[in-house]
């Protein structure tokens, strides 16, 4: 579904291009929590942080290839990709339609300004440690795939520091027989 190129930075300084695209992406963050503040509406709040996603790509220069977007359904889904990198939430969120709530491992709760954003555009916390917690969770997203809410998950809960897929937990499936939603597979690659 997404391929990213990351071929635009070679050539520039390592280190100088490096600290020019987290400038890019902070400044990017910095503009959704901004709006995400401001903005009325879930769907208002997460067009915008879509848009601030796709920029902070295009001003660092990576290029984003997009295959296979008009195929999702155009009902609610659930979405389910491989996890290789920090950025693959932000790559998903730029370039899937807003009507998607993604899933996140509960550990972004301790960063404020982005537990923050990720509140305001709807984000869907789970707990990967405590039982409980994870059983709480796992209830609210079987309600939410229940009641009709497209949902975008990352089965395997974390990345690997290698290459590979990881083991899939069942939430995203679990999610999508309760709310009898079909599941969509999505690549990321780059």
């Amino acid at each position: 579904m997404t391929q990213l190129d990351l071929s635009a930075s070679r050539g520039i300084g390592s280190f100088f291009f490096g600290v020019y695209a987290w400038l890019a992406f902070v400044l990017s963050v910095l503009s959704g929590i901004v709006f995400a503040l401001l903005l009325p509406g879930l769907e208002r709040r997460r067009r915008w942080v879509s848009g601030s996603a796709r920029a902070s790509f295009q001003l660092t220069g990576m290029s984003v290839k997009v295959r296979g977007l008009e195929k999702l359904p155009e009902g609610h889904c659930i979405v389910v990709a491989n996890h290789a990198s920090y950025i693959d939430g932000v790559l998903l969120f730029g370039y899937l339609p807003p009507r998607f709530a993604f899933v996140i491992k509960g550990e972004m709760q301790n960063f404020p300004g982005v537990h923050f954003l990720l509140r305001r555009i709807g984000a869907k916390f789970v707990e990967r440690f405590e039982a409980s917690g994870s059983a709480r969770d796992a209830r609210n997203l079987l309600k939410a795939a229940s009641s009709g809410e497209s949902l975008a998950f990352f089965p395997e809960g974390t990345f690997l520091p290698y290459p590979g897929l990881d083991r899939f937990r069942a939430g995203a499936f679990a999610a999508a027989i309760k709310g009898q939603l079909p599941v969509i597979p999505a690549v990321i690659s780059g």
